[in-house]
This record gives C-alpha cells, sequence and structure tokens, in this order.
C-alpha cells in the first residue's frame, strides 16, 4: 500500500491556524476573502498536516462504529471552531448522490435498524 506518514498538529495549534487563515486576506488587500482557503481541497494542497489534524482532531472520542456516515470536513471544521461563520462553505442545497451500492448498504442498515428484513412476513 502507499501510506505516508503525517505529523499531527496540536489541537489549540490546529485551532489557531484555522482561525488566522479564517481572519486573514491571502494577499492583505480587503476584496479577497481568506476562508476560501478553508474549502477542504485548498486546506489538503496547502498543509496534508492541517487537513489531517482537523480530521484527527475532530473525531477524537468519536464512536467509529457509530454506524452513521462520517462528517464532512466543513461538519469538522463546525465542530472545531463553533463560533465562526461556516456557512460560506455550504454546497448550495447540492447532495452527493449515492452509488446503486451505497444505496444498497444503506437500505441494508435502516432494515438492520428496525429488527427486521423489510417486512415481508
Amino acid at each position: 500500500t502507499n501510506e505516508d506518514d503525517v505529523e499531527i498538529i496540536p489541537a489549540d495549534a490546529t485551532k489557531a491556524a484555522l482561525e488566522m487563515v479564517y481572519r486573514t486576506p491571502p494577499d492583505g488587500s480587503e476584496e479577497e476573502d481568506g476562508r476560501e482557503m478553508l474549502r477542504p481541497a485548498s486546506v489538503a494542497q496547502m498543509s496534508p498536516r492541517l487537513f489531517w489534524s482537523v480530521v484527527y482532531h475532530s473525531n477524537r472520542g468519536a464512536d467509529s462504529a457509530g454506524g452513521g456516515a462520517p462528517p464532512s470536513f466543513e461538519e469538522m471544521l463546525v465542530a472545531l471552531l463553533p463560533e465562526l461563520d461556516w456557512s460560506f462553505l455550504g454546497r448550495g442545497g447540492r447532495r452527493r448522490a449515492l452509488s446503486e451500492k451505497a444505496r444498497e448498504n444503506l437500505a441494508q442498515e435502516r432494515a438492520a435498524e428496525n429488527g427486521g428484513d423489510g417486512g415481508d412476513g
């Protein structure tokens, strides 16, 4: 497998870095918004350490067997810094289409949660 080791930034430093980028325009002008740099692809490209630190600190203490979908990167940012306005990251109502396999898995999970096999009998 192809694996990279990534050093995790401490939680307080992760939050400070995110807040600094959030509040600082990238070129020093008031016209351009530095918050655009906090989109998931931008963070991952700009600083893989910061990206994976957000993921790590957002999932600490989370129940990995919870059965629900993992949080989006946007939800992780909200969890780390709820006092900031993250609405600019909204997808405009766009939802990702589930693949056929994902829909099958979801249906099986729901059936299991309801304690039955779909009610055929």
